[in-house]
């Protein structure tokens, strides 16, 4: 059994879950394995044929990208910064908005944005109890945003 992605879902294997979140998306767990968050182009029925994928990740690579930025972020900055960083990355802070293109703009704020309740934020979650949108995955209160690709963006 899988417990994840929506704290609403609980998975039996083999069995869709579908839940229809607040912004009218619809979020699927499929075979066990696979997230699907869609917004339907006719509200009124959304079927398979009608809905735009805005989102799509296996549960097992969601966790897997939780453990390897755990991982590489305790280890080394730098290959944190190359491989678990989706740029161009966001951080919101003191009601800015930065963007940095790439790990070569990061690495001298990389201490302020990555600052000790972020860590803890990456460190402390759970990964069997990840919230996921159209936007990405969710660390925490939205501290931190994820997809396939890496960490997006960073809000403190």
């Amino acid at each position: 059994m899988v417990i994840l992605l929506l704290p609403i879902f609980a998975l039996n294997a083999g069995i869709p879950v579908n839940h229809t979140l607040d912004n009218g998306d619809i979020a699927s767990v499929i075979d066990d394995s696979r997230i699907v968050i869609a917004t339907p182009t006719d509200p009124t029925h959304p079927t398979i044929k009608q809905v735009s994928i805005f989102y799509c990740m296996l549960v097992s690579e969601a966790i897997q990208r939780l453990h390897d930025m755990q991982t590489d972020l305790q280890t080394d900055p730098n290959v944190f910064m190359q491989k678990q960083i989706a740029y161009p990355l966001t951080w919101n802070h003191a009601n800015k908005h930065y963007k940095f293109l790439t790990a070569t703009q990061l690495a001298p704020k990389f201490k302020q944005v990555f600052n000790s309740h972020i860590h803890t934020v990456i460190f402390k979650q759970d990964p069997y109890r990840l919230f996921a949108n159209s936007q990405g995955i969710m660390l925490n209160d939205g501290d931190v945003w994820f997809c396939d690709k890496g960490i997006f963006v960073v809000n403190s």
